[in-house]
């Protein structure tokens, strides 16, 4: 279809697939109806779409499917909110529309479905899916270009929103008819892609039914999924498995190597605990310890300090330190193993004779399960509260959010 401007003279042509009713310039925003065949002057809208909105006869790939922009109407709701809907037709006549605010983008086609809405239900339910009531509102048409298949209205159009994110249900009052649009989110990164787009506004805030970043019930669900299959697996990999006393001698602190009989191991991994103990008085005693894997002959390095000082000073007694301590060699597997420990004393220390060492394979902890659980708690714990805080600036705008006391 072919349309001459009258006011502006700018010539629009498309290649429609159903009968045009309306027609807005544009150029310059002229509106005009068709009475008996010829198109009728009606007003000029001030408002245009803006220059970053998709033109007139654009073309683009969305879902697979072809489509051209046969219309742009810009509405006005609250006297200074604006947003873009673009009618979308196919190669078969059939229509889709896109609808932008803020940088956020959704699509949406009509669906025979009727809803009682006279008094503002909180609630309505398509599909077995709640939505809930977002606003119910008067809005305008503030401008528009393109043919439309219907009269555009002078008057108020009365505007249902439903949301259940990332879909909505939108009911539209418009010349006496109801029509009812099912929508869903759709990234703006796939409308720019779609209709090969240099540019596209960035998104502001928080969209109608822009999709919450992470879905916390499904993260909980993974969750404790992983949890329950990281303690089935402790309890088969260690059932049966015991404290295991490997070596328990006393050493003179000669600097000299002391290589223990070997050992093996059966189960799953677990740390060693070396203790040791010295009579260390106001001086110092250390071990170095090696555990050598007899099959690799790989070697694990270890070293401890015992110390204990004490004193009289300024009317007062005091001690650092301990005769005794601990360490653990962890994670060690099955296998079989010696230790090679080498004793040391200071010096000047005369008072200690041996140093005692007992090393224990310790029964498996449930620490690497508790820990990973822990953690997941926490992460899910902080997506709840940053969803909860999503949902409340989703809904900040409206007289109906649960968030509002």
């Amino acid at each position: 279809m072919l349309n001459n401007c009258t006011k502006c003279g700018v010539s629009t042509e498309l290649n429609l697939s159903f009968t045009a009713d309306s027609f807005a310039c544009p150029g310059c925003g002229s509106h005009y109806t068709l009475d008996k065949g010829e198109w009728v002057f009606r007003n000029m809208f001030k408002t245009k779409p803006p220059e970053t909105a998709l033109k007139v006869g654009a073309k683009g790939v969305l879902k697979g499917i072809s489509y051209t922009v046969s219309g742009v109407i810009v509405k006005r709701a609250y006297r200074n909110f604006f947003w873009n809907e673009y009618i979308l037709q196919d190669g078969k006549g059939n229509f889709r529309f896109l609808s932008e605010a803020d940088g956020h983008w959704i699509f949406l086609e009509e669906i025979p479905e009727v809803f009682e809405i006279s008094n503002h239900p909180k609630t309505i339910e398509y599909k077995e899916q709640v939505y809930d009531l977002y606003d119910y509102t008067t809005t305008h048409i503030a401008g528009a270009a393109g043919f439309f298949d219907f009269r555009l209205s002078d008057d108020g159009i009365q505007m249902d929103e439903f949301i259940n994110p990332p879909y909505i249900i939108s009911v539209e009052s418009m010349n006496g008819k109801t029509s009812t649009y099912f929508g869903e989110h759709i990234n703006p990164r796939e409308v720019k892609k779609a209709f090969d787009l240099p540019y596209i506004r960035s998104r502001v805030g928080i969209g109608l039914v822009q999709p919450q970043p992470v879905d916390t019930r499904l993260m909980a669900m993974i969750f404790c999924v992983s949890i329950i299959l990281m303690f089935l697996t402790h309890v088969f990999i260690y059932s049966g498995q015991s404290e295991q006393s490997v070596l328990n001698t006393a050493l003179v602190p000669d600097s000299k190597d002391f290589t223990s009989p070997s050992f093996e191991l059966k189960g799953g991994s677990a740390p060693l605990s070396v203790f040791v103990n010295a009579d260390v008085d106001n001086s110092w005693a250390n071990i170095q310890v090696a555990l050598v894997d007899e099959k690799t002959s790989d070697e694990v390095y270890a070293s401890k300090d015992v110390e204990y000082y004490h004193g009289y000073t300024d009317g007062e007694n005091w001690s650092e330190g301990s005769t005794g301590d601990r360490f653990n060699i962890c994670g060690v597997s099955a296998g079989k193993y010696h230790l090679v420990i080498t004793p040391q004393i200071a010096a000047d220390n005369f008072s200690t004779k041996s140093v005692s060492v007992r090393a224990v394979w310790n029964e498996p902890s449930t620490r690497n399960v508790w820990l990973p659980a822990i953690f997941m708690g926490v992460i899910v714990l902080a997506f709840f509260y940053y969803n909860k805080n999503f949902e409340t600036r989703r809904w900040a705008d409206s007289a109906n959010s649960p968030y509002k006391e």
